[in-house]
């Protein structure tokens, strides 16, 4: 899976430029993005993508979750942000969500988008290669981050204009992410 791993080592160097908060002061910070999604618990829960369970664990993880040194996020880093040409990535475009937090938000939001798009091989040579070149963080809030990730469709897939069998395949990979996550919160 060489795009997987080139996915995950162009990730690790927009992780370690070096960019600090007072460059770009505008952008959001993460944590406060998701503490405001956590707050905003809509009326009806959306149940196929187990939004309940997730909002339940981060819950009791927010805001006590152990943090990486805050670098520049993407917000929404995936294949279809970047460009290819030649097998190599040219250019990566969509920075619309960039904001400051924990790198492990990039990751999480990866990690679901390379299942969602390629099956759970493309996102565990993601993973390997991103840990390799970053060996230095605390990975143990990465299942906190995936489920972050998982939470960002909840209610919203179904208006995603996917064709039938796409969306079955995304919602039955989508349980299997939550579910590793929520097995993991506690074992990394």
């Amino acid at each position: 899976m060489p795009y997987a791993e080139l996915l995950g080592s162009q990730l690790a160097a927009i992780h370690r430029a070096a960019i600090s908060r007072s460059d770009l002061p505008f952008l959001a910070d993460m944590y406060v993005v998701i503490a405001d999604k956590l707050q905003a618990t809509p009326v009806r829960l959306d149940d196929s993508l187990n939004e309940g369970s997730i909002r339940e664990a981060l819950d009791q993880a927010w805001p006590d979750l152990q943090r990486n040194r805050e670098v520049i996020l993407h917000g929404d880093y995936w294949p279809g942000n970047v460009l290819w040409k030649d097998g190599s990535i040219a250019a990566v475009l969509d920075w619309e969500d960039a904001a400051w937090g924990d790198p492990m938000s990039d990751v999480g939001n990866a990690r679901l988008e390379l299942l969602w798009s390629y099956g759970e091989e493309a996102m565990e040579a993601f993973t390997r290669q991103y840990r390799a070149e970053m060996p230095h963080l605390a990975y143990e809030c990465l299942p906190y981050w995936d489920l972050c990730a998982a939470l960002r469709p909840a209610s919203r897939l179904s208006g995603w204009g996917l064709e039938p069998d796409v969306e079955r395949i995304m919602r039955e990979r989508h349980t299997g992410f939550v579910a590793q996550a929520l097995a993991n919160r506690h074992n990394e």
